[in-house]
């Protein structure tokens, strides 16, 4: 466990730091402000919310550079810059920590322990100074590195947040589909799956007494054009947030990995600080994925919503013929594309999955919407958001 805790903030000042604090982050003028994210939907996500962007800038770390110096009973020293960004381990220091002290100038660490001889003596206190003028002799090239780090672990936070706002939107989808079908499919009397029960309404023109009972008593005209609002503004908060959210954070993070690959590259100033080339670039590669599968989920939104248009029409048109109401003259006309992209909706979502029963989407689901979130997520396309 952790034994004490010292936080500094460096103020050393010269010429060249001087110039360093005072230079604008570029990233300032060259990306554009990330969007809130909306409150309505993670709890989480409240912290990028509108009244609370500000509070992002704060985590991404000061100019000045400040340091939490961290000790534990086995004298394992670790310092992080802004609290974030591991930039130095001390090991072999024999007791546990009792005092520590980073001098603002990160030239010096001091140690103050406690070690244990025997269960018969009396411990002894010792006190040690490390050397730690690395740090200070390179504090532009840290204070810069760490900067990045807190930028790259702050958008990847964004990122993962929007994405549970678009796993929360496309579960609302299912539930309230689910809650439609459920009472239907355990009340009525036929073998015949949801899937076939719809697909004999649009190839015949009849539906069995089970669906018309669903239809006209439990769903009803009203009730369907709810529905169907609903559903549409799930559909198009996920379409917005891939678009305004997932993908503008994600050119962000592309944007500070490329920086951060091109100090690594500057050898003479940050390889003396670990800083990596190969590791910098797996993580570009695996953004540049990421971007790809955000594109893929677009594409299967929009080719979602377009059967997903078609078959709400095409049931309201099919719900007002039997309550014998009169059908408006412009949706009475059905081509043969909207009845392949009715055909494709049933096929694709009334698709009755026994591994999806004890989880939402038991009788309606929408699984290449989920593949792909699963995918962007890095998770197996076997398990929901």
């Amino acid at each position: 466990p952790i034994t004490y805790m010292h936080w500094m903030e460096v103020t050393e000042e010269s010429s060249v730091l001087t110039s360093f604090f005072n230079a604008e982050d570029e990233s300032n003028l060259l990306l554009p402000k990330l969007p809130a994210l909306p409150k309505n939907f993670s709890t989480t996500a409240k912290i990028f919310s509108e009244e609370k962007s500000d509070e992002i800038m704060k985590l991404m770390g000061d100019v000045r550079l400040n340091a939490l110096v961290l000790g534990n009973n086995s004298g394992f020293i670790e310092i992080y810059a802004y609290g974030m960004y591991k930039i130095a381990t001390v090991t072999g220091v024999a007791g546990s920590c009792l005092a520590l002290c980073l001098s603002s100038d990160l030239k010096s660490l001091s140690v103050i322990t406690r070690v244990e001889i025997s269960p018969e003596s009396e411990p002894e206190i010792t006190y040690f100074q490390f050397d730690t003028s690395l740090l200070s002799t390179y504090l532009p090239e840290v204070t810069r590195m760490a900067r990045k780090f807190t930028h790259i672990s702050t958008l990847l936070q964004y990122i993962k947040l929007s994405l549970t706002c678009m796993c929360e939107a496309w579960e609302e989808i299912l539930m309230q589909m689910d809650s439609r079908l459920t009472k239907f499919v355990q009340e009525k009397n036929t073998t015949t799956s949801v899937q076939d029960e719809f697909m004999q309404l649009l190839l015949w023109g009849k539906a069995s007494l089970e669906l018309q009972g669903l239809l006209m008593s439990q769903l009803t005209v009203k009730g369907l054009k709810k529905l169907g609002q609903s559903m549409e503004s799930s559909y198009s908060s996920i379409q917005k947030l891939v678009i305004s959210h997932l993908q503008s954070g994600s050119e962000a993070l592309l944007y500070h990995l490329s920086e951060l690959k091109g100090m690594a590259l500057w050898k003479q100033k940050y390889e003396s600080l670990g800083l990596d080339v190969t590791g910098i670039e797996e993580a570009i590669t695996a953004v540049g994925s990421f971007i790809l599968k955000a594109n893929e989920l677009l594409q299967v939104i929009d080719s979602s919503m377009k059967n997903f248009k078609a078959f709400f029409r095409w049931l309201y048109v099919a719900m007002l013929r039997m309550s014998e109401d009169h059908v408006p003259p412009e949706l009475n006309k059905m081509t043969q594309k909207d009845i392949t992209f009715v055909a494709d909706f049933l096929t694709e979502h009334f698709n009755e999955a026994p591994e999806l029963y004890n989880r939402k989407g038991k009788y309606f689901n929408v699984e290449r919407v989920g593949q792909v979130m699963s995918g962007a997520l890095g998770r197996d396309e076997t398990t929901t958001c």
